[in-house]
C-alpha cells in the first residue's frame, strides 16, 4: 500500500512524537549516509526522477482499461484550468469555513491509490476567500484525475465542526514539467527494510533514485496499528538530511534509532493501545514555479511490514 502521508493523520489521535522526530527541514547530522547502490538490478529500480517523455511511458497505463470519464473541471469547492506550466487549481473558501489541511493528489483510478501529492500551506491564505496553486507534475496531452482533500472547520450556531471531504477533477493537461513513474513501486520489499532489537531500530533503503530536485528530503512517518489499515494511528515523523546532489543511479542509505529516541518511539506507540507499528517512507521537495513557498510535493510512499510491539 502506498499513500501520501499527511492526509492519513486524520485517521486517529496523533500522540506526541518521539524525541528524535523533526517536523522541519533540519541540517543536523542524522547519521544517514547516501551512497551509490552498486548491486542494483536495473529492472527493479524505483526511479522517482521527473520525466517529460510522451507516449505510453510513465503512468499512462492507468488510462488504458479503467474507462475514465469525461473531463470534470469544477466541483463544489474546486475548479481547474490549464495554464503555462501545469494545471491551476482554485479552491474556494465558503463563508464560515476555515481550512485546516489541503492536498491535491495525482489519483490512480485503476488501483484506487494516491500517487504524487501537493500539500498546500493554508497559513498563507488565512484571510483569502480562495486559494490558487499550480500543479506542474503532468505531461502535455495526458488526461489526469486529481483528488483534492479538504479538511476544514465550519462554524454553525456558534459551534465548530470539523469536516473532511474529497472532490475530484478530471482534466487533460496542456503543459507541465513531467511526472514521476511509479510502476515499480509495487515491489515494496525490494526498497525498504527494517530491523528491530530490544534497544534500537534500523531503517534501510536501497535501489531507489530520488527525485531530481536539489534539497529533496527523505522522510518517514510512524504508525501504530492492530490489523486493519482503517485503525492506523499516526504517532510521529522524522526527516533525513536533504539530498544536495542530483543522482542518475540508485542510492542506498540507512538510519538507526536508538537510546531515548527509540524508547520514546515505543512509548508513543504504546499510548495508542495498538500492538503493532510500521513505517512509511516518502520523498518531499519543492518546485520553483508560481506556487513556490506555498506547496510541498511528496512522492507516493514505500511501506514496511508490520512489527509487533512486544
Amino acid at each position: 500500500m502506498k499513500k501520501c502521508l499527511l492526509g492519513l493523520m486524520v485517521l486517529g489521535l496523533a500522540v506526541l512524537g518521539f524525541v528524535g522526530c523533526s517536523d522541519g527541514d533540519s541540517d543536523d547530522d542524522d547519521g544517514s549516509e547516501f551512497v551509490i547502490d552498486e548491486n542494483y538490478n536495473k529492472y527493479d529500480v524505483l526511479d522517482l526522477r521527473i520525466k517529460k517523455s510522451a507516449g505510453n511511458e510513465g503512468n499512462d497505463y492507468r488510462w488504458l482499461t479503467n474507462g475514465v470519464s469525461e473531463e470534470v473541471t469544477e466541483t463544489n469547492h474546486v475548479s481547474a484550468i490549464n495554464v503555462k506550466g501545469g494545471v491551476e487549481f482554485t479552491i474556494e473558501r465558503r463563508e464560515l469555513e476555515d481550512f485546516k489541511y489541503l492536498a491535491i493528489y495525482d489519483y490512480d483510478v485503476e488501483n484506487n491509490e494516491n500517487l504524487t501529492c501537493a500539500v498546500i500551506d493554508t497559513s498563507k491564505f488565512i484571510l483569502d476567500k480562495e486559494i490558487k496553486v499550480v500543479y506542474p507534475l503532468c505531461k502535455s496531452g495526458k488526461k489526469y484525475k486529481f483528488k483534492v482533500q479538504i479538511e476544514l472547520d465550519e462554524t454553525l450556531l456558534n459551534e465548530v465542526q470539523s469536516k473532511i471531504s474529497y472532490e475530484y477533477i478530471t482534466i487533460v493537461a496542456e503543459d507541465g514539467i513531467g511526472e514521476i513513474d511509479y510502476r515499480n513501486l509495487d515491489r515494496i520489499k525490494n526498497y525498504l527494510k527494517t530491523s528491530y532489537s530490544d534497544d534500537s531500530a534500523t531503517i534501510s533503503i536501497s535501489n531507489v533514485i530520488p527525485p531530481d530536485i536539489i534539497g529533496t528530503i527523505p522522510a518517514v512517518d510512524v504508525f501504530a496499528i492492530n490489523d486493519s489499515w482503517s485503525d492506523a494511528v499516526w504517532v510521529g515523523n522524522y526527516n533525513f538530511k536533504p539530498i544536495q546532489e542530483i543522482y542518475n543511479v540508485p542510492l542506498k542509505f540507512s538510519w538507526n534509532v536508538g537510546g531515548s529516541d527509540y524508547s520514546n518511539l515505543l512509548k508513543s506507540v504504546m499510548k495508542t493501545g495498538k500492538d503493532k507499528f510500521f513505517i512509511q517512507l516518502y520523498f518531499k521537495f519543492k518546485i520553483k514555479n508560481s506556487s513556490e513557498g506555498i506547496v510541498e510535493f511528496r512522492t507516493a510512499s514505500i511501506q514496511s511490514d508490520y512489527e509487533y510491539l512486544y
